[in-house]
């Protein structure tokens, strides 16, 4: 077996979880690791995934960065694209004259699972006290919303900060992220 060296983002999906350097999440997965959060640190479980994914979205950027000449937006268009390729969702992001209009993500793997049950897990009813069966109607793309800030942050030099106004967990088509101003 050969072993894979360097930036394993330069690396296509199949060929990291081949030669052991990768795993696979689904999306029942993912919403119990946030069930787990929210059981341990309640509210604050959203702020750890929204803090991890924002370093995860720097460090992602160095690297691609680090590794590429290509200009700062094909960086964080290549970046989306692998992100895509490892089943993260279709990730697009609308600039005009340099400006950040919006970020819209279609399919997120954060919020698919509650689109697809319609309720939060046990763990995150458990921490917000919500033990009703209501719909969720919140966004809760916390790991994407710092993911995309960590990286447009980077890339523009200065604070981006970023609100999710639609959310496919909330129902809706897509998940859109728009910039605070």
């Amino acid at each position: 077996m050969e072993i894979l060296r360097g930036n394993y983002e330069s690396y296509p999906p199949h060929q990291l979880l081949k030669d052991n350097c990768a795993i696979i999440l689904n999306d029942q997965n993912i919403a119990e690791l946030r069930s787990v959060l929210a059981a341990l640190f309640g509210p604050a479980g959203q702020s750890l995934l929204y803090a991890i994914g924002k370093m995860y979205g720097i460090y992602s950027y160095k690297r691609m960065l680090n590794s590429s000449t290509q200009s700062s937006l094909k960086i964080i268009e290549q970046i989306f694209r692998l992100k895509q390729e490892e089943g993260w969702g279709n990730i697009e992001i609308c600039l005009e004259n340099d400006e950040l209009k919006n970020v819209v993500i279609k399919n997120s793997f954060e919020s698919r699972y509650y689109y697809r049950t319609g309720k939060l897990t046990q763990g995150e009813k458990t921490s917000s006290n919500n033990l009703s069966e209501d719909p969720i109607t919140q966004p809760q793309c916390f790991f994407l919303k710092g993911f995309l800030e960590g990286i447009l942050s980077f890339n523009l030099q200065k604070n981006i900060h970023l609100n999710e106004i639609e959310c496919i967990a909330a129902g809706y088509e897509k998940c859109i992220f728009l910039p605070k101003c």
